[in-house]
């Protein structure tokens, strides 16, 4: 009878606890949509910069998307100052949790010095990393460095 009564109350907090994890996912999923509707001026007024503070809300939630743009508007200068230095941090996120496309990029950022130091055995590394993904691109890179 105890047990039944443990599982009683444990049963509903193992829900919600799992319930909230799917809705802190799909607030990310949420903010990064908003984002795309600022930065796309869908249904609103295009505006960068608001667009640039819900994907940074997402971003900041694990939005692997969300970080991907953080990461583009930082290299281009979109809704705020060109910085290749948080461009490259915003990129290595992404890299670092396998995205072949953004271990490419982190690969190239080494290899021409954009906010980083000019490594070439760490671009060849982070090529690696893309190519045994199946990355073409990052194959070309390394062919190109031997």
């Amino acid at each position: 009878m105890k047990s039944l009564r443990v599982l009683i109350i444990v049963l509903p907090l193992v829900f919600a606890i799992s319930g909230l994890q799917n809705v802190g996912a799909d607030q990310s999923d949420e903010d990064y949509k908003t984002g795309l509707k600022y930065y796309y001026g869908d249904g609103v007024t295009k505006d960068d910069i608001e667009a640039f503070k819900w994907f940074k809300k997402a971003a900041d939630q694990g939005n692997i998307s969300a970080q991907n743009m953080i990461e583009a508007m930082f290299d281009h200068g979109v809704g705020v100052a060109k910085d290749y230095t948080e461009a490259f941090k915003w990129l290595r996120k992404t890299a670092d949790r396998g995205d072949d496309g953004a271990q490419y990029l982190v690969g190239l950022m080494y290899y021409n010095g954009a906010g980083v130091i000019k490594d070439s055995a760490e671009a060849t590394k982070w090529f690696k990393r893309a190519a045994d993904q199946g990355n073409l691109r990052a194959r070309e890179m390394i062919d190109k460095l031997q």
